[in-house]
């Protein structure tokens, strides 16, 4: 619910963006958190975050400068609902250039928000074509367009049909052959539809969707092109702009009727597609799904990567996938769907195999992503790809040119955040606040310190309670010790990722690295990372991918991942020496995930069960028993006890592997 304070505030933006909208000489230089928090006698940092919040919502427009003003959204696509205006506006532009410079543009020029409309994209041309045969007279105006992907052509439908609709044509007709053949239309029903529609003399546009199906057997097959060729006559001799788009599902213009000669074009298959395309498609159907489910939904960038790098012959196969995904995600009840790595499938990460080369590029295209992890909110235009969009790429498929800095921008992602230490059990915090704080450093450090009486509804409130008085307004810090309850860590980063960093453990080198870093001068919050420290002070001499390290430690709840590699990684090793195997990349990369989620489990006394493990062949015995003998280091260094049946699921991995082997390429 939001407080009197939060309504009055955006009740004001709302007001300043009408009076700017019906005067454009309006002076709303006064729309910035400093203002604001002088007329409402609020504090300044109370004001930004609400600003903030609003603005990560998509309901409050950011424009950069000194100082950031905010508009509010609602009132922008009320007066202008045909415009995409960006979430945040750079300092060398203005609101006007997005209300004013698409207003003359001639009709579908608002298909420049799908992919593929820039020059050296795979589509380019596909769409240039499509367009052109959309708004010109032509001697042939039936354009057939095939692929072998039923969600490109399906896509297609629906992009040309939310266009004409946005455009309020009344001359556009749209069917599919399902129409046809359940009865619900008849041919002759669909030529009078037809003349009634070109009776204002206006072009008429027809789209017919899954045409094959009419062409299934012989008697169909000539209903049809008799359909086809009377439309063409009538048009003829009754002078009106007939365009009719045929979508055929196939990839081979050889399944076109013989006589049937339409001007024919094929989406070009998603093997073909840019990095860039491959990348709005996964996020533009994101997006869609997001929608259908009406649930927020949580995309890891890193995984986004993944998906772009995925070796499909359509985006069929992208989109079941991700479908999957999102599928196994909603078996965490809860209201964000977050996809991870346990919702992958084998075959997706398998297919990774020999991808290395394509990240290059993939890394180009994904770091006009600043986030870590991606937000869809249903209802609401995916700012990501949008601004994707709007950049453009060369001829190799890198951008052109790198989104400007932000570092001037007043967030939480760039400013010096208030440091909270928090132990469990110990009265450590305090000590080492005290110690810290006596080096006068310009960055303060407090602590609290929990007793283990207290239960974790209380350690919440004490946290945030806590938390809210150190806050500036920018978010904050918060280093917990070994001890400090999972339960807690994993319900803060979900309830107050935005504006509480956790690192850990809670240490002297930790601490004086992350003031270190804090003091530098383009100090970024994601440049303190526990990892950077653990790795300069206990280095895994035998596996260093900053890759796999950098997905892994995003990936566990509370694990510290230099620590879990530095045990699992020399195991690997000596499980495929005595079973005489080499290590493969997607070997390595199973065995790593699984250990440390395992481990976690085990932590948390959640072990998986086995059904299968009173029947094992004398194979799967003897890789159970290399295998329990190697992770034996794993109870030692973290205090658990592995069960049989998550030894049994572990040596699994080996299993298929060691019957596939001959397929693996040495790692």
């Amino acid at each position: 619910m939001k407080s009197n304070k939060e309504e009055l505030i955006l009740s004001f933006i709302f007001q300043n963006t009408e009076f700017l909208l019906k005067d454009s000489s309006y002076d709303i230089s006064h729309a910035d958190a400093f203002s604001i928090s002088i007329d409402f006698s609020m504090e300044r940092s109370n004001v930004s975050r609400i600003l903030n919040s609003h603005w990560k919502q998509n309901t409050l427009i950011k424009l950069k400068g000194r100082p950031t003003l905010y508009l509010s959204r609602e009132v922008l696509e009320k007066y202008y609902p045909d415009r995409y205006i960006p979430s945040t506006i750079s300092k060398d532009k203005s609101i006007w250039d997005y209300l004013d410079i698409r207003q003359n543009k001639e009709p579908f020029s608002s298909l420049l928000k799908y992919p593929g409309f820039s020059e050296n994209e795979t589509l380019y041309d596909f769409w240039t074509t499509v367009l052109h045969r959309l708004k010109t007279p032509l001697s042939n105006p039936v354009t057939l367009v095939h692929s072998k992907s039923g969600v490109s052509l399906e896509l297609l439908y629906s992009i040309l049909d939310k266009q004409f609709t946005a455009q309020l044509n009344l001359n556009y007709i749209k069917l599919s052959a399902e129409d046809f053949i359940l009865q619900f239309q008849t041919y002759q029903n669909l030529i009078t539809r037809i003349h009634e529609k070109h009776l204002n003399s206006n072009p008429v546009t027809c789209i017919l969707d899954a045409c094959q199906w009419l062409c299934n057997d012989a008697q169909m097959q000539l209903q049809f092109v008799a359909f086809i060729r009377y439309l063409l006559r009538d048009s003829y001799r009754n002078h009106f702009a007939l365009s009719l788009i045929l979508l055929w599902h196939s990839a081979d213009s050889q399944d076109i009727p013989a006589d049937f000669k339409p001007y024919s074009i094929a989406i070009p298959e998603y093997p073909a597609l840019t990095y860039k395309e491959k990348m709005e498609w996964i996020l533009f159907l994101s997006q869609r799904e997001c929608n259908f489910l009406q649930k927020n939904l949580e995309f890891p960038v890193y995984l986004l990567e993944y998906f772009c790098a995925y070796q499909a012959n359509t985006l069929d196969d992208v989109y079941a996938e991700l479908r999957q995904c999102i599928s196994n995600c909603q078996l965490q009840h809860s209201d964000l769907l977050s996809i991870n790595l346990h919702c992958l499938s084998a075959n997706f990460l398998n297919s990774l195999d020999g991808c290395t080369d394509s990240f290059t590029c993939i890394k180009n295209i994904s770091q006009l992503i600043k986030e870590k992890s991606l937000f869809f909110i249903p209802g609401t235009e995916n700012d990501y790809y949008l601004r994707l969009l709007e950049n453009k790429i060369d001829t190799n498929g890198f951008l052109l040119q790198s989104e400007p800095s932000e570092n001037t921008d007043v967030s939480s992602e760039c400013s010096v955040l208030p440091i909270l230490l928090a132990s469990y059990g110990e009265s450590i915090a305090e000590k080492h606040a005290i110690y810290i704080n006596s080096f006068k450093y310009s960055i303060s450090c407090f602590y609290i310190d929990f007793p283990k009486a207290v239960d974790e509804e209380a350690m919440l409130s004490l946290l945030y309670q806590k938390a809210r008085e150190i806050d500036s307004g920018n978010g904050i810090l918060l280093i917990v010790d070994d001890t400090f309850p999972f339960d807690i860590v994993a319900r803060v980063r979900k309830e107050a990722a935005d504006y509480i960093t956790i690192l850990f453990p809670l240490s002297l080198p930790l601490i004086f690295h992350v003031i270190e870093q804090m003091e530098s001068s383009s100090f970024h919050v994601d440049m303190v990372q526990s990892t950077e420290l653990s790795s300069k002070a206990n280095p895994v001499n035998s596996f260093q991918d900053k890759e796999i390290m950098e997905v892994l430690s995003n990936s566990l709840v509370f694990l510290d991942c230099h620590k879990a590699v530095e045990n699992i990684y020399p195991s690997l090793v000596s499980i495929c020496q005595q079973l005489e195997l080499p290590i493969s990349y997607s070997l390595l990369i199973k065995y790593l995930f699984h250990c440390a989620f395992m481990i976690e489990r085990v932590i948390r006394n959640e072990p998986l069960a086995y059904k299968k493990l009173a029947s094992m062949s004398n194979l799967q015995e003897h890789i159970f028993a290399i295998v329990e003998k190697n992770i034996q280091s794993f109870n030692n260094t973290f205090s658990i006890a592995i069960p049989a049946s998550e030894t049994a699921r572990l040596s699994e991995i080996f299993e298929e592997y060691l019957l596939n082997v001959e397929n693996e390429e040495a790692f």
